[in-house]
């Protein structure tokens, strides 16, 4: 309905999920959802003896009323439950759904560190390209802003 390419079926995304199939560190939970004989949802993950890591989801736009990736979610949790796993982890991000499952957010942090002055404007440079990226000029110009007005 974006009108979007799927990042997921990209040559580099394919190699690197197959490779995470194969490394087998884990196990591979498929979550679907089929419809007159076709796979309307999908909701793939690794599974540990302790938790579930939510990798990719995807669902056909014309069925999202019925919140099939709520179900998918749902339906997955239950299956977890039955097998004595208690944490689900949605990764990284803070997409709008997933408060619908939890309140709590785990950040991510990043380190750059760098000896001598040459490599510490390098290092800078790259933490600035990383926060443009993440939050955009808008966003990166407040959060220098905010930061300096808190310090």
């Amino acid at each position: 309905e974006k009108n979007m390419s799927s990042l997921f079926l990209q040559k580099n995304s394919i190699a690197f999920h197959k490779s995470l199939m194969q490394a087998r560190q884990g196990n591979v939970l498929f979550t679907e959802v089929w419809h007159n004989r076709e796979c309307i949802g999908m909701l793939y993950g690794l599974i540990n003896p302790y938790s579930y890591a939510g990798i990719s989801s995807g669902f056909n736009p014309s069925f999202k009323r019925i919140s099939i990736g709520r179900i998918m979610i749902a339906e997955t949790i239950k299956y977890l439950m039955k097998k004595g796993i208690y944490r689900f982890d949605f990764l990284r991000g803070t997409e709008r759904y997933k408060f619908h499952w939890t309140k709590n957010v785990q950040k991510n942090y990043h380190y750059y560190l760098a000896q001598g002055r040459l490599n510490r404007l390098f290092a800078k440079k790259h933490y600035i390209k990383d926060q443009r990226k993440r939050f955009g000029w808008r966003g990166l110009i407040y959060n220098f802003l905010n930061a300096k007005l808190n310090n």
